[in-house]
């Protein structure tokens, strides 16, 4: 069983595509290939760090659930719209001896925080890994639409 880390799906919204610059030719077309790429990278007995934004108001993040493969933990975005799901406001992940921050927006990381700190939010916006600001950046359109194996991370930081 694994573990993945990702966020900013955006499933369902349109604009994402111009917004972001997306590669996708609809917002149906870019549904199913984000979908089928989490499912993909995702087998059912994996678990997911979802840190926000799954969907944007045409449909309600418990919709998108029963599609996407694996135990899904929620860190809620600035555009989630929950009604039964439970979510946190941020997550304290030990993997391999070392703690990662998970949080949608970057900026909700305490000063304080000597860890390394997973993030959404952003985008777009590189670099995925930052070394030196101890930070990842796991919005899909960095992580070529797919989940990111926790592995890879830990292998990033031990370099």
């Amino acid at each position: 069983m694994s573990i993945f880390v990702t966020s900013d799906l955006h499933l369902g919204h349109k604009k994402i595509i111009d917004h972001c610059d997306r590669p996708f030719e609809s917002v149906d077309h870019m549904n199913k290939v984000i979908v089928n790429n989490w499912n993909k990278t995702v087998n059912p007995k994996d678990t997911v760090y979802f840190l926000g934004d799954l969907s944007f108001r045409s449909y309600r993040t418990e919709f998108w659930i029963p599609f996407l493969n694996g135990k899904k933990i929620f860190i809620k975005g600035n555009h989630d719209w929950f009604d039964s799901v439970l979510y946190f406001n941020n997550y304290i992940l030990k993997y391999r001896g070392d703690l990662f921050y998970l949080v949608h927006n970057p900026y909700d990381v305490p000063r304080d925080w000597k860890g390394w700190a997973i993030c959404g939010h952003n985008h777009n916006k590189r670099p995925f890994f930052n070394k030196q600001s101890k930070r990842f950046n796991i919005s899909v359109e960095v992580t070529n639409y797919r989940p990111i194996n926790m592995e890879c991370v830990s292998n990033l930081i031990s370099q």
